[in-house]
This record gives structure tokens, sequence and C-alpha cells, in this order.
């Protein structure tokens, strides 16, 4: 708990110092860093898809760089409960939940796709 208040407290001074963006909306939003982990990216895929083997990079990226988000992964040939579960038709699928339901979903290997999913449906 004390590692997460720190993180907390670190993550808060480098948005003071060095802003949280470039737009001036930004600055009464506040980064919900270490606090929200009721919000989860599900990752469905499959070893032998072009696509999704083009997407672990981004998505390794991704997770590192949105710490209060909890990230899980399902190769869709071990885990067809969870291709059920989903409703997968293509991949790579990415699924954000908050909650424990879901809130948006995206197909493809697009950074900026993902990204803006986590933006717009984490806080």
């Amino acid at each position: 708990m004390k590692k997460i208040f720190k993180y907390l407290l670190l993550s808060l001074t480098v948005l003071i110092v060095f802003g949280c963006g470039s737009d001036d909306s930004d600055k009464d939003k506040p980064k919900e860093t270490g606090k929200n982990k009721s919000v989860k990216v599900v990752m469905l895929y499959h070893d032998r898809c072009p696509p999704c083997e083009d997407a672990m990079p981004m998505w390794e990226e991704i997770k590192s760089e949105y710490p209060y988000v909890s990230f899980d992964q399902y190769n869709i040939l071990n885990n067809p409960a969870k291709v059920a579960e989903y409703d997968v038709g293509n991949i790579p699928l990415f699924v954000l939940e908050r909650d424990g339901q879901e809130v948006a979903r995206e197909v493809g290997s697009e950074k900026t796709h993902l990204v803006n999913m986590i933006e717009n449906n984490s806080i």
C-alpha cells in the first residue's frame, strides 16, 4: 500500500511539474494513476495470427504506459471459454472492462486505437 501511495505521489508531482497535456482542458482532469484497478484490458489472440504477432510489442508498451490498468491476455486456442465469453469474431481483440462490465472493444493492432480506447474509458 505504501508503494502505491509513493507511486501516486511521484506521478502527481511529475504531472504538476511537467503538465499532463498540451490542452488546457486536461489541467482540470486528474490522471488516476495507481487508483483504478477496476479497469481491465483483455487481449484475445492466436500465436499464428500475423496481426496478433504485430500487436505484441505494442501490447507490452501499453502495459508499461498504463500502470493503473490491469491487463490480461488469452490465446484463443487454449481458452475456448474466453472466446465464448467475449464473443470473439476477429483477432487480435482488445476488450476494456470497467467494474467487470465491457465498455469498449477494438480489433486490430493499431496502437492509437487502443490508447484512445483506454484514455476515453478508464477515468
